[in-house]
C-alpha cells in the first residue's frame, strides 16, 4: 500500500521564535519513505537532529512577519 502525506503549516510571527518540528517520517524496515520534501518560507537554517526516541527532528528560529512550512512524503 502507497501512502501519501502532506502537511501545510501557516503562522504569523510577531517577533523571531525558536521552533521544533518533527516533519519528517522515519524511514526503516516497518516503513520506506521513497520520496519527501520539505520547504520553507522564507528559507531559514534549520538544524537537523534525532531526539533519544528516534524521531527526526527541525530546529529553527522562524523570522517575524509570515512563515510557512510545506511537506510531502510519499
Amino acid at each position: 500500500m502507497w501512502i501519501r502525506t502532506t502537511c501545510n503549516l501557516e503562522f504569523q510571527m510577531g517577533d523571531p521564535t525558536p521552533m521544533i518540528f518533527m516533519l519528517r517520517p522515519r524511514s526503516g524496515i516497518q516503513q520506506w519513505i521513497t520520496r519527501e520534501a520539505y520547504t520553507l518560507s522564507p528559507s531559514i537554517p534549520v538544524v537537523e537532529y534525532t531526539d533519544i526516541f528516534g524521531n527526526l527532528c527541525q530546529r529553527m528560529v522562524a523570522p517575524a512577519g509570515a512563515f510557512s512550512v510545506h511537506t510531502t512524503a510519499d
